[in-house]
């Protein structure tokens, strides 16, 4: 990746699930064009790169595959930077459903399913929309259970969770989220969103 390029990153859970990484015996291979033409890594690594494309961008960082897992020296230098690779990314892909490699995004690869949303008639001709709240659903998913995958969050500037088959935008000011449409005149802060207290940060 060229210095200074934007680049998206992803964060999710490896789990038990077994698929190939960079090694020293593959290295070489993987930086080849085209190598992902004939490797196929877990699905949600396959949607991440399919996201990130659709998005507009040429790079993804992806740690099986971006730190060569067998060489202790480079693998111990990229872990120590991680704050960087996520604080600098323009974009954290977090993958908050499943348990493991395999679990994928929801929604990327096919259309997002139509969805009733309770509701709750609260008088004649208009109802109430209820809705699980973000940051309690996002709390109880494995995602953020483990240390590694919810401080690689906590470093991002900008998130885009997929949870549950639907898309949230997350950064330092606010929350957006794809099942919600609503006429606002501004962006508020959230204070959930700037668990470090850091400067917000709107691109």
């Amino acid at each position: 990746m060229p210095s200074g390029a934007k680049y998206v990153a992803l964060s999710y859970v490896w789990g038990q699930a077994n698929f190939l990484t960079t090694l020293r015996s593959n290295v070489s291979e993987f930086q080849e064009q085209g190598a992902f033409s004939k490797i196929i890594p877990p699905r949600t690594i396959q949607d991440a790169i399919k996201l990130t494309e659709g998005i507009g961008f040429q790079y993804l960082w992806v740690d099986a595959l971006c730190i060569v897992q067998d060489e202790d020296e480079s693998k111990r230098l990229l872990i120590s930077n991680m704050d960087a690779i996520y604080g600098h990314a323009a974009l954290t892909i977090i993958a908050a459903s499943g348990t493991n490699a395999d679990a994928g995004l929801g929604g990327v690869k096919s259309r997002s399913a139509e969805r009733q949303i309770p509701s709750r008639v609260m008088g004649p001709g208009w109802k109430l929309g209820v809705f699980t709240a973000f940051d309690a659903a996002l709390m109880y998913s494995t995602h953020a259970k483990r240390g590694w995958t919810y401080q690689e969050g906590c470093m991002s500037p900008r998130c885009l969770v997929i949870l549950d088959g639907k898309a949230f935008f997350s950064c330092r000011e606010s929350i957006w989220r794809e099942d919600v449409m609503a006429e606002v005149d501004g962006v508020k802060p959230f204070e959930g969103a700037n668990i470090l207290g850091r400067t917000p940060v709107m691109a």
